[in-house]
């Protein structure tokens, strides 16, 4: 084997007669491409393995590996890039054709070979390739385009968790801060609080141990919330699995000031034990997409119903069936064909960016599940289907 400099397109001779490798060597060479010989399909076997070659013009009839068994190698093989294969051979029969279309050859060049048809089935391949490294630089920037989406909703999520989180802590720490200025005030004057007959009649001694019992009640609070919001703004694991209750419950821990806040009245029943096919933080951000929207319906809507969202599971053999319920003015005409596109929003600039839905679609597609929004009679709904984790190869219904 060895290599000939002509600073083009590298291509692979495989020929076990060194009069044909040189002919077509000299060819290839005057056309500006770099030539690669070999005399025997298992040494081209072993260039490819080791190289970046992707054009092979390769002999049918060879001893040690011919050029029917090293195109079916190559096709069954998982290289990184395509390979395009031509046949050279004196067979002409319709049938030898179809068995070397069969083995995944893209091209034949008939022996003896015409230089000029040569030069044809070559341009041809080339198109091919240069299509192929096209598709993948644009299936590159997609998934990069689709990772960046991804990304800017994470932040827009975790922005509205931020908010939740200071409501949630508020309460807690101002209780902490409370109970410590108390217990305080104590040490500072014990004589004033009768903290030195504590000893004899215990006076003081239960207001502090009350004081302290709220300190850590609060602060285990304040730990369970900050927990809740690591977990939903981590990144997952591949093949990690949760259950429903616990990410309502985290959900539940960082929202449920918001939605008294706004005087949002919530039901939510999460009581499947199984474990679902998805991770925390994925399910905390489709469940955060989906409520959060219904929760700005409700905030939006100008009906004098009230204000309520539910949600409740239904369970097959195999999935998980979560449904979302809100009272809001429900899915507006104009949206009902965009809602998963992405930036796709019926809010007002600043308000949201458009990608949530579209976002939750993908994150439980990718999980072997889907989603659903629709109205009905008296609002809105969002339906998701998760697969359980132990029946992650059946099919979706």
């Amino acid at each position: 084997m060895y290599r000939d400099s002509g600073g083009g397109l590298q291509i692979l001779i495989v020929d076990d007669q060194e009069d044909i490798r040189i002919s077509l060597s000299a060819f290839l060479r005057s056309w500006r491409y770099t030539v690669v010989q070999a005399s025997n399909g298992e040494e081209a076997w072993e260039i490819l393995q080791t190289s970046d070659i992707s054009f092979v013009i390769s002999d049918w009839s060879m001893p040690v590996l011919n050029g029917i068994d090293l195109c079916n190698r190559i096709r069954a093989a998982s290289f990184d890039r395509y390979i395009y294969f031509i046949l050279l051979t004196a067979n002409t029969e319709k049938t030898d054709m179809i068995a070397g279309m069969e083995a995944g050859a893209d091209d034949f060049l008939g022996k003896p070979f015409d230089h000029n048809e040569l030069r044809v089935c070559i341009r041809a391949g080339e198109r091919i390739l240069l299509l192929e490294q096209r598709l993948k630089h644009q299936q590159k920037q997609l998934v990069e385009t689709n990772a960046a989406l991804i990304q800017t909703e994470k932040l827009a999520t975790l922005g509205a968790i931020a908010g939740s989180v200071a409501h949630e802590l508020n309460s807690p720490l101002g209780a902490i801060l409370n109970a410590s200025e108390r217990i305080q005030s104590t040490l500072d004057n014990p004589l004033e609080h009768g903290f030195l007959s504590a000893f004899a009649g215990k006076v003081g001694f239960e207001e502090m141990k009350e004081d302290l019992e709220l300190l850590i009640s609060a602060a285990l609070h304040c730990r369970s919330v900050v927990a809740d919001l690591l977990s939903s703004a981590r990144a997952p694991s591949e093949n990690e699995t949760c259950t429903l209750p616990e990410v309502v419950q985290g959900w539940l821990r960082l929202y449920r000031k918001q939605l008294e806040l706004y005087g949002i009245e919530y039901d939510f029943s999460a009581d499947e034990p199984r474990r679902l096919a998805l991770s925390y933080p994925a399910l905390s951000q489709v469940l955060t997409n989906v409520l959060m929207n219904a929760r700005d319906a409700l905030i939006e809507s100008t009906d004098d119903k009230p204000r309520q969202i539910s949600l409740h599971t239904e369970a097959d053999q195999n999935h998980c069936i979560i449904t979302v319920r809100d009272t809001g003015p429900g899915i507006a005409p104009q949206m009902e064909e965009q809602l998963f596109n992405a930036f796709a929003t019926s809010k007002e600039q600043g308000k949201g960016t458009g990608l949530g839905l579209w976002v939750s679609r993908s994150l439980l597609q990718k999980a072997g599940g889907g989603i659903v929004l629709r109205n009905y009679d008296g609002g809105a709904e969002a339906v998701m289907i998760i697969p359980f984790a132990d029946a992650i190869s059946s099919p979706i219904l």
